[in-house]
């Protein structure tokens, strides 16, 4: 929430990395400037959402909605120009940090809007912030792409063992401690693959393919670890693989 106010001894806290002058002239710029940027926006707020907020500072000429690049559509953040710099300050001064579609907002001197700013400058097309953020934002599309990259590959993976999930809805993973015990050495890595009507977890030994041993919540069972047979249970649904450190002092025995 801190990072929303700008430290009251700089203009603004914010350098343009697309500015082509000195750091004196675009101070000056913004000294002048009647253009405000304003950040931290909802993917789902409206133009007309923002002019009824930010024409309570003074009068507007333009509102400039910021746009993923290859979508065209809304990645959260706008340029405003009033016509007065008086009303620029105001905005400024009386509208960071206000609260709009749930969200607060950060308003800042801009140092002036020119053609090809309103595009998203992160890789994926929308803005560098969402292409490395790893919390979930329902205001924002949901997780950084980054993680939906990686979500995504999880998701091709388990479709590769047990069909297209399309037409299923989501389903929460049941939750049990489970203590695992490989029949013979101990590995270092191991995959865990949950399947939903057997409610067991099936240890892939990864480097040696033993014969692994497995509990769910009911008794324990044996099992060749051959990928192949793991989708012989049947009508198993295969919800997501991870993987996980085995430490091998805690699995000594069940």
């Amino acid at each position: 929430m801190a990072s929303l106010f700008k430290d009251p001894s700089k203009i603004s806290v914010y350098r343009d990395r697309r500015f082509s002058g000195t750091q004196e002239e675009f101070d000056d710029a913004l000294q002048a400037s009647t253009t405000v940027y304003v950040g931290n926006m909802s993917f789902y707020t409206t133009e007309e959402q923002v002019y009824e907020l930010f024409s309570r500072a003074g009068e507007i000429k333009k509102i400039i909605m910021g746009l993923d690049k290859n979508t065209k559509t809304p990645c959260g953040f706008c340029f405003i120009l009033y016509y007065s710099r008086e009303d620029t300050e105001d905005s400024v001064k009386y509208i960071s940090g206000t609260i709009l579609d749930d969200r607060p907002i950060r308003v800042d001197f801009d140092w002036g809007f020119q053609e090809g700013r309103q595009w998203g400058r992160g890789k994926s097309g929308g803005q560098v912030r969402d292409e490395y953020r790893t919390d979930y934002d329902p205001g924002r599309g949901g997780y950084g792409k980054l993680v939906q990259k990686e979500l995504e590959a999880q998701r091709q993976l388990v479709d590769y063992g047990a069909g297209s999930l399309g037409s299923f809805p989501p389903v929460m993973v049941p939750q049990y401690t489970v203590v695992i015990k490989i029949m013979g050495a101990l590995v270092d890595m191991a995959e865990i693959t949950i399947v939903s009507d057997t409610e067991m977890m099936t240890i892939v030994d990864q480097t040696s393919q033993r014969g692994i041993q497995t509990m769910n919540h009911e008794e324990p069972q044996i099992m060749i670890p051959d990928r192949r047979k793991i989708h012989d249970f049947a009508s198993v649904v295969i919800l997501t693989t991870r993987k996980m450190m085995i430490v091998s002092g805690a699995l000594s025995s069940f």
